[in-house]
């Protein structure tokens, strides 16, 4: 077989650019032995994409050079591509010519689709290559403790079974339905469909946890808003009063939850929020956090304050200055929220 799984990995080891991966990979479920087969991934989620295949067209000439069922289960697994079994006319007409088996991945700007029939050897071999190295990536990330990324990815994985299943079983005319779709689906759908709601439920309550608590006052609220959008087409969770706050809430108590729960706190400093009470009860939370357990303070200047009136407690730390170049100051924002992110990623405590 050209594709040899243990050669593959050493070639992972090897290379700089997914050293790193492999080191992650083997730190978490030790060094890998045997081969791909017997690896936990591919017997727990890889393989169970057997139950929908099929003989499919392949070129002559490779027939004996790869595993053609591996190579199918690989394929239906990966988040990066899509398949479809395309039956010729012939072959519905009882003849016993093999569907096509059609490959689609998408890339940044468009989507290539191609019949595996029509492959090079080369190419088949970075496909077994691409299908591995995702599967690798992908099980170290899982294998990260409470980590967002690791229930996404979870998450992502019983959707893409689940979406699989069905697709599958709407696709293929009744008569080339093999048994085990149907057993497959009566008997684990319900589990699938209950690991899904699980995995959504957590996405949901760390999602609740945002990045940024937005304090400012009431006033300015047309420039809060327009700093609430910057962070949502940054991909910056916010913690922001009118989206957060449900009728019925106790105010003090969320408020106080929010900047608890969040990693940094942005102060819109402005002659109005001076005189708000609820940005003072804010910053006093937000401060309180600082001095106990290092609370990231961001403050921002807004609006005719001058620089004299700012807060006391505040003139210590470096604030950005949004009465001048807002986009200069937006990115000054962005750029202190990733370096503590990274900060507070490697030493959390």
């Amino acid at each position: 077989m050209l594709f040899d799984f243990p050669s593959y990995l050493m070639e992972l080891r090897d290379k700089s650019s997914t050293r790193q991966i492999m080191a992650d990979y083997e730190k978490a479920y030790g060094t890998v032995v045997g081969d791909i087969y017997q690896q936990h991934w591919y017997v727990d989620y890889v393989s169970r994409f057997s139950n929908y295949a099929e003989p499919f067209a392949i070129p002559e000439e490779l027939e004996e050079d790869f595993d053609w069922q591996l190579l199918f289960n690989l394929a239906a697994a990966s988040f990066s591509s899509r398949l479809k079994l395309v039956r010729k006319d012939d072959e519905k007409a009882g003849g016993e010519t093999k569907p096509e088996l059609v490959i689609t991945v998408s890339t940044e700007d468009n989507e290539i689709s191609k019949k595996v029939s029509e492959l090079w050897g080369f190419q088949i071999l970075r496909l077994f290559e691409i299908y591995v190295a995702e599967q690798i990536e992908l099980q170290t990330l899982m294998a990260l403790p409470d980590n967002d990324e690791a229930f996404t990815m979870m998450h992502n994985r019983i959707v893409h079974f689940v979406n699989f299943n069905l697709e599958t079983i709407e696709s293929v005319p009744d008569d080339h339905q093999p048994d085990e779709i149907i057993k497959l689906t009566k008997s684990e759908f319900d589990e699938l469909m209950s690991t899904k709601q699980k995995l959504e439920d957590t996405l949901t309550k760390t999602k609740e946890k945002a990045e940024v608590f937005i304090s400012y006052s009431s006033a300015d609220r047309p420039f809060a808003d327009n700093i609430y959008q910057m962070m949502e087409e940054e991909g910056i969770p916010a913690w922001y009063d009118s989206k957060n706050l449900d009728v019925g809430d106790v105010i003090s108590d969320k408020i106080s939850s929010g900047i608890q729960q969040s990693s940094f706190v942005l102060i819109i400093i402005s002659r109005n929020s001076l005189q708000s009470n609820w940005v003072k009860f804010e910053l006093d939370e937000a401060y309180d956090q600082h001095v106990k357990f290092g609370k990231v303070i961001l403050p921002c200047l807004y609006g005719d304050i001058a620089d004299e009136e700012i807060p006391n407690r505040l003139k210590k730390h470096k604030y950005a200055d949004f009465r001048k170049d807002k986009e200069m100051a937006f990115s000054l924002v962005k750029r202190s929220i990733i370096r503590h992110s990274n900060q507070l990623k490697q030493d959390p405590l």
